[in-house]
């Protein structure tokens, strides 16, 4: 069969679904993924997929060409997108798209289906920031935000989501008929590559990480917070955040705060890191404390499979990585005496942490191993 993938950046291609690719091409399958180009080009056509250029990027993308006009609402960038997936289905008479994020699912969708593709399959990866509401305009996007991804559920033969509370959203909400909303466990993990001996560190002296875009949203802040509580008890404890922010997104945490908590220099602010097994394998303790719906974070189950215990909130899709007591600890958003009470909990118990790190590694090869999850994905695809 021939088979599209449309993507918002090459680059999430690379970190979420490469060994999907590969699977799709081993099982004799015509692939391309339709994205912008920038990092993660050389790498998707090394699977044996093909790569077809959008010309505009979509949404945070910290791959993004210079003169690429990065935009969240802008109508005349998702106008050009849409022509250009309409064109790439034209070339590739594909017989089956799957497309990824909700707006590449809301243009998309509309796009594959007046190019005349026969099956349309649309992946929302969580709810996001969007789905948060608050101020009026923000209910306004919201708003929007439904109304769209009705559409294109109206549109795609299935709505897939990652988390059973994003399957009983769309369910209450009416993204798409019942019949044709498909729940999968995250995107899955490579158990094999993402492989660590489980953390030992000394009585008081765990290294805590957070991997995450700088944004409010993700709870950088409740990180930095709680860092500070527990660094007064405990001062050879690490905390370190990786990850990259975009001035642009409208939730993003100003320059001039995360340079004073740089010179503040209680958490460590490394940036992007494309070395992340080796920023894993030098932590003790994964920590997502994100508030908005995630999908499921494939940064808790690299941490899951690297043998690192997760203190994550109780939002959709974070708190079904996590058994209490067992494999991490969970609080909830924007709580920071909660998460500091957690981290000085395992400072004082080492123990807790080695055991809460096979856990979560049995965890994760059982549940969300890439393999589980790309063998149930393509079988729903007809693939």
């Amino acid at each position: 069969m021939h088979v599209l993938l449309v993507a918002n950046t090459a680059a999430s291609m690379v970190w979420f679904r490469l060994p999907l690719l590969r699977d799709l091409v081993a099982r004799g399958h015509h692939v391309w993924v339709a994205a912008p180009r920038g990092d993660g080009v050389r790498e998707i056509v090394a699977t044996g997929a093909s790569f077809l250029p959008l010309f505009e990027t979509q949404g945070w993308a910290p791959d993004a060409a210079k003169d690429a006009r990065r935009s969240y609402i802008n109508p005349m960038v998702d106008l050009d997108t849409a022509r250009a997936i309409r064109r790439a289905c034209r070339v590739v008479r594909p017989d089956v798209v799957l497309t990824y994020t909700h707006k590449m699912t809301v243009i998309g969708a509309a796009s594959a289906r007046a190019a005349g593709v026969p099956k349309v399959h649309g992946m929302i990866t969580g709810l996001g920031f969007a789905h948060l509401g608050g101020s009026a305009r923000r209910e306004l996007r919201r708003r929007v935000y439904y109304a769209t991804l009705q559409a294109a559920g109206a549109l795609c033969d299935s709505l897939i989501v990652l988390n059973q509370d994003n399957l009983d959203d769309a369910r209450r909400l009416r993204l798409a008929p019942d019949d044709r909303l498909y729940l999968m466990d995250g995107e899955g993990v490579d158990t094999e590559l993402f492989e660590a001996s489980a953390p030992a560190p000394a009585k008081g002296a765990a290294t805590f990480l957070m991997v995450g875009r700088l944004v409010w949203h993700k709870g950088v802040g409740t990180f930095v917070e709680a860092a500070r509580q527990v660094h007064k008890r405990f001062p050879h404890a690490r905390f370190v955040v990786a990850g990259d922010s975009d001035p642009k997104h409208p939730d993003a945490i100003p320059a001039e705060k995360l340079e004073s908590w740089r010179q503040e220099g209680i958490v460590d602010l490394v940036g992007f890191v494309k070395d992340i097994r080796g920023l894993y394998a030098r932590s003790d303790v994964f920590v997502l404390p994100s508030g908005a719906t995630e999908g499921l974070p494939v940064s808790i189950l690299e941490g899951m499979a690297m043998r690192r215990p997760i203190l994550t909130t109780r939002a959709p899709g974070n708190r079904e990585t996590v058994e209490e007591g067992v494999n991490g600890l969970l609080f909830d958003e924007g709580d920071v005496s909660a998460l500091a009470a957690h981290m000085e909990r395992l400072l004082s118990d080492p123990a807790t942490i080695t055991a809460m790190g096979e856990a979560s590694r049995a965890r994760c090869q059982s549940r969300f191993d890439y393999r589980i999850v790309n063998a149930g994905l393509m079988a729903h695809l007809g693939l």
